[in-house]
């Protein structure tokens, strides 16, 4: 893997390509277990719960220049992050809605361990876990299963949000998340659902169509703050979204999710990090005639067809009667 700044934008990006867990590509699905020995996969138990695979290239030196023809303008270097592939069951053909409640309070703890194990390794400072369920083509990609990045910097997008939430902790005193918890609870509209610790809801300004956040009410920068009903909770309202996209958008609807969390760095970061979870439906993959999409300026600035009230109450009603 090669990390390499984008001098336009002084932005770090990664390259290397999605590869199978083990780097090899197979005709079988290499998440299930290893119950046919002409067939080998990354998991040589009969069977298993919840599984965490690692990849080869974990060494996290990032002071070693890749290698390459680079100047002062382009740089780069060897790796970017250390990236952990979580297989979430061992059944093949499973969605995150078949899996049982109790089964996904146990992912969510594993997401916490990873958080905490990762982002305790030197130069780690992001831990990222995510999903894309159903938005790539092969065996192995249709096992129910998500990934848990390290990285030595802030992404860019939880990057903006610190920067947007630093600015408005400066000004108000508060906590830019936990306001919006309290603007979206006074005021339902977007509201998706919710249970006695967390909210799902669409975002004022979303920058997808059906883009939902899950949070936490009160202010909790990790999953590593939840108590365990909170992680119940979490693990309950997160398949409760997917049943609603699925229900919206069809049983085989693809969907993305990403778990943004304090930086493990610093405890600076705390007062402004509230847990989140990013989804959407990935309805810009293939929309079918009359679904919502994004136009595109070619500025970075986009327009979602429906107002985000819109998209929140088709959300609600997608599961009615």
């Amino acid at each position: 893997m090669e990390r390499r700044l984008d001098p336009m934008t002084n932005e770090w990006r990664t390259f290397g390509g999605r590869r199978s867990p083990n780097g090899v590509e197979s005709e079988h699905c290499l998440l299930c277990p290893s119950t046919d020995p002409q067939h080998p996969t990354a998991i040589p138990g009969s069977g298993f719960e919840i599984a965490v695979l690692g990849r080869d290239d974990q060494d996290l030196n990032t002071g070693v220049p890749a290698d390459g023809p680079f100047d002062e303008l382009y740089r780069a270097t060897s790796l970017s992050a250390a990236i952990e592939t979580v297989v979430y069951t061992d059944q093949h053909d499973q969605s995150l809605a078949d899996l049982p409640a109790e089964h996904v309070a146990r992912l969510v703890d594993v997401w916490a361990d990873r958080y905490a194990v990762l982002g305790a390794r030197d130069p780690v400072h992001y831990v990222l876990v995510l999903e894309e369920h159903g938005r790539t083509g092969g065996p192995t990609a249709e096992h129910l299963h998500g990934e848990v990045h390290a990285y030595p910097d802030i992404p860019s997008l939880p990057a903006a949000e610190l920067a947007a939430a630093a600015a408005h902790h400066r000004t108000h005193g508060t906590c830019v998340y936990c306001d919006a918890i309290a603007q979206e609870r006074a005021d339902p509209a977007r509201v998706v659902e919710m249970n006695d610790y967390f909210l799902a809801f669409v975002p004022f300004a979303p920058r997808l169509p059906y883009e939902v956040h899950v949070a936490p009410q009160r202010h909790v920068t990790s999953l590593l703050d939840l108590t365990d009903p909170e992680r119940a909770a979490l693990a309950t309202l997160l398949q409760r979204v997917v049943v609603r996209f699925q229900a919206r958008m069809g049983p085989a609807a693809p969907y993305a999710m990403s778990m943004h969390q304090a930086p493990t760095d610093d405890v600076g970061w705390l007062p402004l990090s509230h847990l989140h979870v990013e989804l959407d439906p990935g309805v810009l993959l293939g929309p079918s005639p009359g679904d919502p999409g994004v136009a595109g300026s070619g500025g970075g600035r986009h327009v979602v067809d429906l107002l985000p009230e819109q998209m929140a109450a088709e959300l609600r009603g997608a599961l009615a009667g």
